[in-house]
């Protein structure tokens, strides 16, 4: 089969299907989510090694929890929160438009104040950004149907660019890359 003609572009090749999942009603997106092992993933993706304390992903249609690393973590995280969440992405995948000038250069979440960093580089679409705070460095990044948190453990959780905050941006960009590949 010259040129692969007949390779089947879809969710099990992994190649093309990111629109998949969001195009599907609100009952088979929530099937398929719920029958997704997402601790395999992270097992894979987020080894503890990498830096991460804590995890979330949520659906963006309802800004409800799928997964997570603790229960408490995932709650902590309100669906207006998620929202806020999602919105500041959008805002921020406008290439004409930087976070200062959006006034998106900061974020309260859960009465804590973050200072907004992303993306790198001036990359467009935006695919990671870092909230700072004195207490949490969270790492967010999203799918075309889930918002993915990763909170960076001690050694990563500093403002300033280090290895092991470095080596956690990859791992969290390469997660997110497995995530896509499922077609989420």
């Amino acid at each position: 089969m010259a040129g692969g003609a007949a390779v089947n572009r879809g969710p099990h090749t992994g190649s093309g299907s990111e629109a998949a999942v969001s195009d599907l009603s609100g009952p088979q997106r929530k099937s398929l989510l719920s029958n997704l092992d997402f601790g395999e993933l992270v097992r894979l993706n987020l080894p503890p090694a990498t830096g991460v304390d804590e995890y979330a992903l949520f659906d963006k249609d309802d800004a409800l929890a799928v997964h997570g690393s603790q229960p408490s973590f995932t709650r902590s995280f309100d669906p207006d929160v998620v929202r806020k969440l999602i919105d500041l992405f959008t805002a921020l995948n406008a290439p004409a438009v930087s976070t200062a000038d959006a006034g998106l250069d900061s974020i309260t979440i859960n009465d804590t104040k973050y200072t907004v960093s992303g993306p790198r580089g001036g990359q467009h679409p935006l695919e990671l950004a870092t909230l700072h705070s004195d207490k949490h460095v969270f790492f967010v990044t999203n799918t075309a149907t889930l918002l993915v948190i990763v909170q960076a453990a001690p050694g990563a959780d500093v403002k300033q660019k280090t290895n092991e905050k470095e080596g956690l941006w990859a791992a969290v960009r390469s997660f997110t890359f497995a995530l896509t590949e499922k077609g989420l």
